[in-house]
């Protein structure tokens, strides 16, 4: 699946993410979400996708925390591109933060994380995240909404992790 990033997790990025993820500070998400539409723009004038799909939080968090940061960035992403955006998934299953996770337990702890909740069937999908460290959320983003009937699914994110930060674990929770 091809991944478009706006840069890597470095330490500017990282303080950008960080006040959008855990102190709410959206003129930063809008910021980021607006530059990602950008890059995505340049990338292709003429977006290949129907619609934006951002990775939910599970409930528990997005009520502890007030607000998805994926839906803030998927906004600002649409102001820029004009791509609507699909709540398409949900998050079913609580997960562990993933911070200080190996590549295998991240890909264990979101088996079976995610379900569907809109018709994706033959739609050409944009799946949106703020960090991908291993990629173990976005692949099962990915086969869930493969499974559903997606015809076409590319990713982005505001930041990847570089390897030398999935080596060390510094990569946020992917």
């Amino acid at each position: 699946m091809p991944v478009f990033a706006l840069g890597v997790f470095d330490r500017h990025n990282q303080e950008l993410i960080h006040r959008l993820k855990y102190y709410g500070d959206e003129p930063a998400g809008k910021f980021l979400g607006g530059e990602l539409g950008k890059v995505l723009m340049a990338f292709n004038s003429a977006p290949a996708w129907d619609t934006i799909v951002p990775v939910p939080l599970h409930w528990t968090r997005k009520w502890s925390r007030g607000f998805n940061q994926s839906l803030i960035l998927a906004r600002a992403v649409f102001n820029t591109t004009g791509l609507p955006v699909l709540s398409a998934l949900r998050r079913v299953k609580r997960t562990k933060d993933q911070t200080h996770l190996s590549r295998e337990g991240r890909l264990a702890n979101v088996r079976g994380a995610f379900r569907t909740v809109k018709d994706v069937e033959g739609k050409s999908l944009l799946l949106l995240d703020d960090v991908t460290t291993t990629g173990a959320t976005l692949d099962e983003c990915r086969r869930v909404l493969a499974d559903a009937g997606a015809s076409q699914i590319s990713a982005a994110v505001v930041a990847m992790a570089s390897d030398n930060d999935k080596l060390k674990g510094r990569g946020d929770n992917d």
